[in-house]
């Protein structure tokens, strides 16, 4: 994850010495909340609460993301194609009847080809939707107190998002908002090159 952030940051830097004449290529960093990861991953919660009638609650639950990066190749003046990348993780510890029962971290990432409709385009203000499905790649590590026992289980599942209003600011480097829903959350904001 680190490699992927260090190459972001060095490509928007470069844009910054890039012309802004004909730029074609576009890569985003951008962080959200709401994702469709992280309701599975509260609903999946409140469904062991239940089916262990209470017994099973959880404590310490951090979230981390959407954090998502993303590239688009500008087509034409209203449509662009890309691919988005998104990474969620969240741990939490169990607790059985008040004594720790185990650790457990939920991993998403997720690959989606994408969709760019640039509705407005000025030099220094932009108005846009984005499209998106993809696969999201689910891995679920449970680690249990009482017997020093570690279970692994993954899965693949089908993921999408799609942004409703996404809003740009700035000319080769420039700042973004979205509203939207899927696994780059609802609502969502970062750091946009143009090149």
């Amino acid at each position: 994850m680190k490699k992927i952030f260090m190459t972001m940051m060095a490509a928007m830097l470069l844009c910054v010495s890039a012309n802004a004449q004909g730029t074609k290529h576009e890569i985003s960093i951008g962080y959200g909340g709401g994702s469709t990861s992280q309701i599975f991953d509260a609903y999946s919660k409140i469904g062991t609460a239940l089916g262990s009638f209470g017994t099973v609650t959880a404590d310490n639950h951090v979230e981390i993301g959407p954090i998502s990066a993303e590239y688009f190749y500008r087509i034409n003046d209203l449509i662009g194609v890309g691919v988005i990348g998104a990474y969620v993780i969240t741990t939490e510890d169990a607790k059985r009847r008040g004594e720790d029962y185990g650790d457990f971290t939920d991993t998403y990432i997720t690959v989606m080809p994408a969709v760019k409709i640039n509705w407005l385009r000025k030099k220094n203000f932009g108005l846009y939707s984005k499209l998106a499905a993809g696969v999201t790649f689910a891995k679920e590590k449970a680690e249990y107190k009482d017997s020093d026992k570690t279970e692994t289980d993954k899965d693949v599942l089908f993921n999408f998002h799609a942004s409703a209003l996404g809003i740009e600011v700035g000319n080769k480097v420039c700042g973004f908002a979205e509203l939207g829903f899927g696994e780059q959350g609802i609502i969502m904001g970062g750091v946009r090159c143009k090149f």
